[in-house]
């Protein structure tokens, strides 16, 4: 067994120490498989969320470089299609809980986050978001 701490070193997974702060070491780390493939997801409790959206957003310009090991593993290629993120409740017809996203490839494979009442949810596509999201 091991923590959140553990798990992001392992990886070489870059966060801030103010971010670290926020979240649990306990996770629970899921794959989601859909049909452009597996997907990774992270589910972490929160332990102070004051602050913690604006935190998260200052850091989405370096989110696709800093998480890059795990999308690695997820079949990423090349530069994200979207160098930015975007909130899906924007998209038309979506209607769930909202969520930040930025796309990194046509393959349903991107940097989803959101905050949902005491966790923090880190996925790597918009189906395993939303499937993660109903669950909780």
């Amino acid at each position: 067994l091991f923590g959140l701490k553990d798990f992001f070193q392992a990886l070489s997974i870059k966060i801030s120490e103010e971010l670290e702060q926020k979240l649990g070491d306990d996770f629970s780390l899921f794959i989601y498989s859909q049909t452009q493939g597996k997907r990774l997801g992270l589910v972490i409790k929160i332990i102070t969320q004051e602050g913690l959206a604006d935190l998260l957003s200052s850091q989405e310009k370096t989110m696709e470089e800093d998480f890059k090991n795990l999308f690695i593993l997820s079949g990423k290629e090349g530069k994200a299609l979207t160098p930015y993120f975007k909130n899906a409740s924007a998209t038309k017809g979506y209607q769930g809980p909202d969520f930040r996203y930025q796309t990194l490839s046509k393959d349903d494979l991107g940097i989803c986050y959101s905050i949902f009442n005491d966790y923090f949810v880190f996925t790597s596509s918009w189906a395993s978001m939303e499937e993660v999201l109903k669950r909780l």
